[in-house]
């Protein structure tokens, strides 16, 4: 994958989860985090926890190629050392599949 597809989803990921909702607002706030941590991509606050800080971090894949021929797996590798690092920490994985339509990306 290059890494002009991974920050593509990178930026699809921050502009979805940060998004406003009315009435409550903002819920989610994520912090990129760089090279700071080579298998997580984003430190996400929970917004609106009076009584607790939430969190979770976010790993984010993306690929082009889409899914198998029976629609039933996306076609993304995961490293095996990857998920060993990730193992104890709250992650959620985020997979996007971009698509091209009449030079669109479609989620």
């Amino acid at each position: 994958m290059s890494n002009k597809i991974g920050k593509r989803g990178e930026s699809i990921f921050s502009t979805i989860i940060s998004r406003f909702i009315e009435p409550e607002g903002q819920y989610l706030e994520p912090w990129f985090m760089d090279s700071k941590f080579p298998s997580v991509d984003f430190y996400v606050d929970l917004l609106n926890y009076p009584s607790k800080r939430g969190f979770f971090f976010a790993s984010v894949k993306t690929t082009t190629t889409g899914y198998s021929g029976d629609n039933k797996k996306l076609l993304i590798t995961v490293d095996k050392n990857e998920l060993a690092a990730l193992k104890n920490l709250p992650c959620r994985f985020i997979f996007l599949v971009l698509m091209k339509n009449r030079n669109q990306d479609i989620l």
